[in-house]
């Protein structure tokens, strides 16, 4: 998202909606870079959320706003380190709550 162009933010949030409509959206998980942080007048994480009504979202969609600037890099790999660990605890909780799981320590 372009966190200094405040007036495509709710552009965005009906695109949003559009795809979380479709259902080939399989993922419960929603990440979204607040960019150009770099900028004087651009909205923070929590004001971007708020913008987009995040909250308005399904519960079974976790989200998180990361600000980040594209051009330096900054904040791009803590989003991803954010999208790893949900990840890695949804694959966690779908082990074990399928019966068929084999224990890797038995083999």
């Amino acid at each position: 998202m372009d966190s200094n162009d405040t007036e495509r933010l709710s552009y965005a949030r009906e695109q949003l909606d559009k795809i979380l409509l479709d259902q080939q959206f399989l993922s419960p998980y929603l990440l979204v870079y607040a960019n150009k942080q770099d900028l004087p007048y651009a909205l923070s994480s929590n004001e971007v959320a708020k913008v987009m009504e995040l909250d308005s979202l399904p519960a079974e969609i976790t989200w998180y706003v990361q600000a980040c600037c594209a051009t330096t890099g900054d904040g791009l790999f803590e989003g991803l380190v954010w999208l790893e660990d949900v990840l890695i605890k949804h694959e966690a909780s779908m082990d074990f709550l399928n019966p068929m799981t084999v224990n890797r320590k038995e083999l």
